[in-house]
């Protein structure tokens, strides 16, 4: 009963949906025509994988994400076909057509590979490819690939495929074909072809400048793997040419596998250079490529000269896969930053980290100097918060406006720099980077405590330097203030304004609380500054250019050129920092005057030197204390929100560019809670030896 109501059903599907008849396979085996043309061919292809991978209507004991049902799928159609000659014949027929017509030198030196000669190229092509039609290439096995496995599944059915299935389909290809007829000649040819071009690039590339810069100076270029690999390739396919089944096609095969893992050796001890002289989007590119390049020719290798059927059969599907894969993720920009922004943001993060252990604490006195440098910089502070009411008192252009804003900062945060001060919410970003490298230690549970007692340190270095900077960016600005009634008869700022600066804090009748967390973002935004400024300095190797230019060493002596150097390169990434976080703090307000949107920024240090000119200003006339205490509460979100905004956003980056495993996260913020009940003081205060 149930079954007769199913089949009526489906006809009235049929009748509702015209397209429906289209999708069924009765209606894709028919259209196997044995007389058509390529793109026909293509075409009917396409609808017969589509039928493979749908996943419409499926049983419940079929999981799509293992490839469970399309290999279902697949068996049930090399049954329908072993019942149907006719059909059986003419799709046999089809797949061999296609095989002969188009050329597969691509597939197997493109497909799944970077083609670009640098990253930037290869991101606008992959832009290009969403938002502009790509040109038809009927002849190209490569294309046709690409059209038909295009979804990101489409890898894990293949590997699902058994090799006794793969052989069920090879004879499918081989049925009824001519004796006298080598199917896959074809493809075999279209590998050593690819073969050569893949060899060729490898030695091109793995020759360049950049890398070979990067080897030791014994590095001889006749002796250069990448070298003798091509050379290896080439006799290798000179001799499946000419002798096919000669017992030399394996020595050669086993000897350019020999020079490929060479080849990684030396990509290898190139990385290795990089964690120590810095890095670069192109180079990293361009070894990425040769690695990929390099499995390519190991795959390709093994799959023309395995004797072994079975092995065969599991080494196809398995490149197949890789394929569908490769394909699928080179089509996203996603992946493509991913792959080769990973290593050069790691060591960003890494070069800010190092910055981030000097604002660590770990005995008493280096609490107490922590408390008196974050004095010094509160001080500043308020002759920051001073000119910055001046500059909006001259009512300038807004470029203008910028500029000074942006030098104001930029001074400020310099002078405290030169004086070693410390700016409690430079600190957020900085240590998170550090904390996040310990992470990578933590092998064990025993670990766990000194990472807890690593998170006491920040937290109280952090407490320190804010204590500090508050502590005095009040009195300060209560004494600027009181001078400038003595000398000049009046408050820094004028009444109206500050009633506006009171207002401007309110916790929710003003933008304070996302202002704030927009302040946080752009505090680590100076920090991924300051670490991209120094990993390009020691890649362009400017501290050595500095100590041995001839013209400053004539002029200064080498002596001095040596401390010049060794003085920027000890403070470049600082001032980098400094003058980032000034132009983002500057302009930040401006751009959003310019686009008529809310933009400002809320810093808690200067908020508060601000907040309290304001109530100097009030004290005389009738002082607001209803705006004064929610102008508190604001101040207190503010200082959270710089701070947890900066913290996360910086922790959150190293533990990716660092592969932290994130599991260990909930373990670690147990033990960290359960430490902090048991002694908070801890988190706050000096330790007691």
């Amino acid at each position: 009963m149930f079954k007769k109501l199913k089949h009526k059903l489906h006809k009235i599907r049929l009748v509702i949906d015209p397209h429906a008849r289209k999708k069924e396979l009765s209606y894709i085996l028919d259209n196997a025509k044995s007389e058509t043309t390529l793109l026909e061919r293509i075409i009917w292809l396409e609808s017969l994988v589509d039928w493979i991978r749908a996943s419409t209507q499926l049983p419940t004991e079929f999981e799509t994400s293992t490839g469970q049902f399309q290999n279902a799928r697949i068996r049930f159609l090399l049954q329908v076909l072993d019942r149907h000659h006719d059909w059986k014949k003419t799709v046999s027929e089809n797949f061999r057509a296609i095989l002969e017509e188009t050329s597969g030198v691509q597939l197997f030196c493109q497909t799944g590979l970077v083609q670009e000669k640098g990253f930037f190229s290869e991101a606008a092509t992959r832009i290009l490819k969403v938002i502009l039609p790509t040109p038809p290439h009927d002849k190209d096995l490569a294309e046709l690939f690409n059209q038909i496995f295009k979804h990101k599944d489409d890898a894990a059915w293949i590997t699902s495929l058994s090799p006794d299935v793969l052989n069920q389909i090879i004879a499918l290809i081989n049925f009824e074909a001519l004796q006298s007829e080598d199917i896959f000649m074809n493809l075999k040819y279209s590998m050593t072809e690819a073969l050569l071009i893949l060899g060729s690039n490898n030695a091109s590339l793995g020759l360049s400048h950049e890398i070979r810069q990067r080897l030791p100076q014994s590095f001889r270029i006749v002796q250069s793997p990448f070298i003798l690999l091509n050379q290896s390739l080439v006799e290798t396919v000179k001799n499946m040419h000419t002798m096919p089944d000669g017992p030399e096609i394996l020595q050669l095969a086993d000897r350019s596998h020999k020079h490929i893992e060479n080849c990684r050796q030396l990509i290898l001890g190139v990385f290795d250079q990089l964690e120590k002289s810095g890095v670069s989007v192109h180079l990293v590119y361009n070894l990425e490529t040769l690695l990929d390049s390099l499995n390519r020719i190991d795959k390709l290798l093994k799959l023309l000269v395995t004797n072994s059927t079975s092995n065969s059969m599991s080494l196809v599907i398995s490149f197949m896969a890789d394929l569908a894969h490769q394909s699928a993720m080179n089509r996203t920009l996603s992946d493509l930053i991913y792959s080769n922004l990973h290593l050069l943001s790691r060591k960003i993060i890494e070069r800010t980290g190092d910055s981030g252990e000097h604002y660590i604490t770990k005995t008493k006195s280096e609490y107490f100097h922590m408390l008196l440098s974050a004095m010094g910089g509160g001080l500043l502070t308020v002759g920051t918060t001073v000119f910055k009411f001046g500059i909006n008192k001259l009512k300038l252009p807004l470029f203008f406006e910028g500029l000074f804003s942006w030098i104001n900062y930029s001074g400020s945060f310099i002078l405290m720099q030169t004086f070693q001060f410390t700016l409690a919410t430079k600190q957020p970003s900085m240590t998170a980077s550090a904390l996040a490298g310990k992470l990578t230690q933590l092998q064990d549970s025993q670990k766990v405590d000194e990472f807890i007692d690593e998170v006491a340190r920040i937290t109280r270095s952090q407490f320190a330097a804010i204590l500090g900077n508050l502590g005095l960016v009040i009195p300060g600005a209560i004494a600027v203030d009181f001078l400038n009634v003595q000398l000049a008869g009046n408050h820094i700022i004028n009444y109206e304004y500050a009633n506006y600066v009171l207002e401007s804090l309110h916790p929710y009748k003003s933008f304070t609380i996302p202002l704030a967390a927009l302040t946080g973002a752009l505090l680590w935004l100076s920090s991924m500054a300051s670490g991209w400024l120094e990993n390009w300095i020691v890649y362009r190797q400017l501290p050595a250019a500095i100590s041995r230019h001839r013209r400053l060493t004539e002029l200064f002596g080498e002596k001095t050129c040596q401390r010049l150097s060794h003085w920027f390169s000890y403070n470049v990434a600082a001032f980098g920092s400094n003058v980032s976080l000034g132009f983002l703090l500057a302009f930040t307000p401006i751009i959003g005057r310019f686009f008529g949107l809310p933009l400002d920024v809320r810093h808690v240090t200067l908020s508060t030197g601000a907040m309290t000119f304001a109530v100097c200003s009030l004290y005389d006339s009738r002082l607001p204390y209803t705006s004064l205490t929610w102008a508190l509460v604001g101040i207190f979100f503010v200082g959270i929100l710089n701070f947890g905004v900066s913290f996360a956003l910086a922790l959150g980056v190293a533990v990716r560019a660092r592969n932290v495993n994130q599991s260990r996260f909930k373990q670690l913020l147990k033990a960290s809670l359960k430490r902090i009940r048991q002694n908070p003081g801890q988190f706050l205060l000096p330790p007691k030896f």
